[in-house]
Order: C-alpha cells, then sequence, then structure tokens
C-alpha cells in the first residue's frame, strides 16, 4: 500500500460567492488527501493572476483575465446593478449602462482592475461616484441605505 501524498496546496479566490464553493470542494478533498494543507486565499483576479504567474499561488478562481493561462470556465457569471428595494428604478427590469452617469454610484475597490472598470473603461462611462468603499459588504449597506446605486457580479449580489 502506498504512502498517501502529503504537502501544500494555495488556493486563491477573488470573489465571496465562490467561497462556499470551495469549501464544500475542500472538504471533499481532503476526505481523500487527508494529509495535503490548503491555504486559502482571498484577493483581486489580478493580484491572484500574478500570484500563479510568479508561482506563489498553485491555483484560482478569477474572472478571466487576458495572457497565455490555461482556463477552466466554472461559471458565466454576469454584472448586474444594486438599487434598494426603495429606490425609483428598482421597479424596472433593466437599467442601461448610460443610467449609472447620472445616478449617485458607490464604488467598490476604486483603482482596481475590478470587472465593471473594465466594462466602464470600455464603453467610456464615468459614474457618478458619490461615495467609495474596498468591501463588497459595505458597498450593499450603503445601498440598501438609499445612499446610492452600484454594480456587483450577480452570485455576489444574491449573497
Amino acid at each position: 500500500m502506498s504512502e498517501q501524498p502529503q504537502g501544500r496546496i494555495k488556493i486563491g479566490c477573488a470573489h465571496h460567492a465562490y467561497l462556499s464553493w470551495l469549501g464544500d470542494i475542500t472538504k471533499e478533498f481532503q476526505k481523500v488527501y487527508s494529509k495535503i494543507e490548503i491555504e486559502l486565499i482571498h484577493d483581486y483576479s489580478s493580484n491572484l493572476l500574478k500570484s500563479v504567474e510568479n508561482h506563489e499561488i498553485d491555483a484560482c478562481i478569477i474572472s478571466k483575465r487576458e495572457g497565455d493561462h490555461k482556463w477552466i470556465p466554472l461559471y458565466k457569471d454576469k454584472l448586474v446593478a444594486w438599487v434598494s428595494e426603495n429606490h425609483k428604478l428598482a421597479k424596472k427590469n433593466s437599467i442601461s449602462i448610460e443610467q449609472l452617469k447620472k445616478e449617485p454610484f458607490i464604488a467598490t475597490h476604486v483603482g482596481e482592475d475590478t470587472d465593471y472598470a473594465r466594462i466602464f473603461k470600455k464603453y467610456h462611462i464615468v459614474p457618478n461616484t458619490r461615495l467609495a468603499t474596498k468591501d463588497v459588504f459595505v458597498t450593499y449597506t450603503m445601498v440598501e441605505a438609499g445612499l446610492g446605486i452600484s454594480v456587483e457580479h450577480s452570485l455576489t449580489a444574491k449573497v
């Protein structure tokens, strides 16, 4: 009988919504490979990709980035607008990207290479930013308080 593999794996994850998936996968993996230590790291997609390229982590779950990388699509998530229940736009089925120029906007991770920043750049959108935060849950709280609208991945918006 061969000895069980040992070692350490570092896995990065950029989105809170995927952490529960990673938890379930880790639990099943450790049933089979109990001697392998797993370190989970939460960071921005671009930072995690650099960590993979620099061999600092072994794999990551991130939004797709350009480059010659092996990608395994897990889920096609879309960006959605966050509005409070009492907001005038809450009853609409969709919000135009142009609307983000007008409404008070709550920005998350300002200055970082986020998916919504990429979309804004692609469509030359300069949002009417009134508040900024580095935490998506703080953004959600500010939106719910009626202080503005924001943009987030649909899975994160459901958390």
